[in-house]
Order: structure tokens, then C-alpha cells, then sequence
């Protein structure tokens, strides 16, 4: 006679594979939602050091490599572009970039006589630090440094930032009045609640637990900003701020439009139809140049 196993409970669960599926897709969930943003919160938060890449005598410019240091102690490096007409702009980098990739802006601001100081974030090129920091300590130094210059009148300094330099700028300059104009290319991340727009679409439904843990795991590791970028610029009125934004990058035309909405009078929004994050430069260079003139020549130069 022909041997029949018997069938037992833990036998009879493999008649029901929907059980098996439903684990799987919540071990899913948990992963995407729950680890995932946290090990990627842990990776933003501690940015690789990168070789710079030139240095402005390679476009003929003269400049002076410099040192200074922040309020909580971290020697910060950059290049300072000596001005022509008393005013100067800072130039902040990206994330995980250094001041070697802004030499080519650097080099219009300087044909246009401005003096430049590039110089790299905490944690980016040569400047000390393994921490991101987001507070704009490294640009309140910054301005600091250019104070001492003979070169650079106290109330002619600007300051012009990408993503990362964009964000760090606005929270420097909501905290400091010495800082007279500000142009932030698709300032990010975001690091508050009150800076993210209310969801619409079903993708902004699917991304918001992912970024709510994100956003917490950044707390959590206390690299927090002074402000909520949409607070910081109430602190910075009356002074003129142009938000760049590349609308081909669908998140980051969700929150410049949302910081346009809540931001006030003295903030303008540029839109750039064919770009994407940080990409306006490159993709519409002659309006952009018009843009960036316009508003630091009214603001630092006293130009109508």
C-alpha cells in the first residue's frame, strides 16, 4: 500500500501562497519606508571629500587662496577673487561638490567686476568636517571672512547657492542682515515639515512616508537647520531673494512653487522649463545671466 503523509496545519499553509505573498510585501514596506530612508538619511548626512578639479588661474583669473574659520572651530578653504566694484558674492556649491566646479560662474561675476570668494562647505574638498551641517554655519563664516577685506563694502555682499549652497545660503542669511541679496538654484534638502508641499498626486501620496523618515532620521542625527527654509525667509525680508528652479525635476517644482506661495514679496520664482535640478545655468545661460545681473546689480550696487 502506497504511503500517504499526513496532512498537518503547517502542510495545509502551503495551499494558501496569498500568505506568503502578503509577508513578503510587508517586509517590502517596512524596508522601503522604514530602512531605506533611514540608511539613506545615515549616507546624506556624512558627504565624501572630493579632489578639486581646477582652480581660477586656469581661466586666467588672479585670486588668493584663503583659510578662515568657522564659530565651532572647522577651518573652512576657498579662493577669493579680489572685486572691482566693492561688492562681492559668495558662491556655495552643491552636495558632495566642491568650489573647482563653480569657476566658470565665478569667472561672469568677476568680467562683470565683482569680487568672488569660493570656498568649500563643511565637509566638502578641503575644508575640515565629516558631518553635513545645514544651519549655514560655514557660510556665516564666510561672510565673516569678507568683513575683513578691504576689498568688499559690509552691506555689498551676496550670496549665490545650488541645491545645497542654495539651502545653507537662505539659512545663513535669515540669520545675519550682512548678507544683502541671495540667489538659491533649487535649494535643498528638506529638513522640516513646514517645507513640504501637501501631497496632490498619487506619486506625491507614495513618496511622503519615505520622506517623513528621512526628514526624521536627519533630526535625529542633530544636523537641523537654523529655520525651516519657508520660516527663513520671513526672517530675511525686505531683502531680495530669486528662487531658480528646473521644473523638468518634478519635486523640486512642487516645493520652489510652495516656498513662492508662503515666501512673500521680496522673493521672485525663475522657472526654467527645459531643466533639470541645478541645470538652468546650462540650459538657459543668457536669461539666467540677466536674472543673476539684475538682481545683485539693484540690490548690492544701488543700479535701477
Amino acid at each position: 500500500m502506497k504511503y500517504q503523509p499526513e496532512i498537518t496545519g503547517e502542510t495545509k499553509r502551503i495551499k494558501h501562497p496569498w500568505r506568503l505573498l502578503a509577508s513578503f510585501c510587508l517586509m517590502g514596506i517596512v524596508s522601503f519606508y522604514g530602512i531605506l530612508p533611514v540608511m539613506r538619511a545615515l549616507i546624506i548626512a556624512r558627504p565624501q571629500h572630493t579632489a578639486l578639479i581646477g582652480t581660477p588661474g586656469d581661466v586666467g583669473l588672479p585670486y588668493e587662496a584663503v583659510a578662515f574659520t568657522t564659530n565651532t572651530g572647522a577651518q573652512l578653504r576657498g579662493w577669493h577673487i579680489a572685486s572691482q566694484n566693492g561688492a562681492t558674492i559668495l558662491i556655495v556649491h552643491t552636495y558632495k561638490s566642491n568650489r573647482s566646479h563653480f569657476v566658470e560662474q565665478a569667472a561672469f561675476l568677476a568680467e562683470h567686476g565683482y569680487g568672488v570668494l569660493l570656498f568649500d562647505l563643511i565637509g566638502h574638498g578641503e575644508s575640515e568636517g565629516r558631518q553635513l551641517v545645514l544651519d549655514g554655519t560655514d557660510v556665516l563664516a564666510a561672510v565673516a571672512y569678507l568683513q575683513s577685506q578691504p576689498d568688499t563694502k559690509n552691506d555689498k555682499i551676496g550670496a549665490w547657492g545650488f541645491s545645497l549652497g542654495g539651502m545653507v545660503s537662505l539659512q545663513a542669511a535669515a540669520q545675519s542682515d550682512d548678507i544683502s541679496a541671495i540667489v538659491a538654484d533649487g535649494p535643498f534638502p528638506i529638513v522640516v515639515a513646514e517645507d513640504m508641499p501637501a501631497p496632490v498626486t498619487l506619486e506625491d501620496w507614495f513618496w511622503l512616508p519615505f520622506e517623513v523618515v528621512q526628514r526624521r532620521a536627519l533630526q535625529m542625527l542633530c544636523i537641523p537647520p537654523a529655520h525651516g527654509t519657508s520660516q527663513a525667509f520671513s526672517h530675511i525680508a525686505p531683502r531680495p531673494v530669486l528662487l531658480i528652479s528646473g521644473i523638468q525635476n518634478s519635486g523640486e517644482r512642487r516645493v520652489m512653487r510652495h516656498y513662492d506661495s508662503v515666501a512673500g514679496e521680496h522673493v521672485t520664482l525663475w522657472e526654467v522649463a527645459e531643466a533639470g535640478h541645478v541645470k538652468s545655468w546650462y540650459i538657459a545661460r543668457d536669461a539666467y545671466e540677466e536674472n543673476l545681473l539684475r538682481l545683485f546689480d539693484k540690490a548690492l550696487l544701488d543700479y535701477p
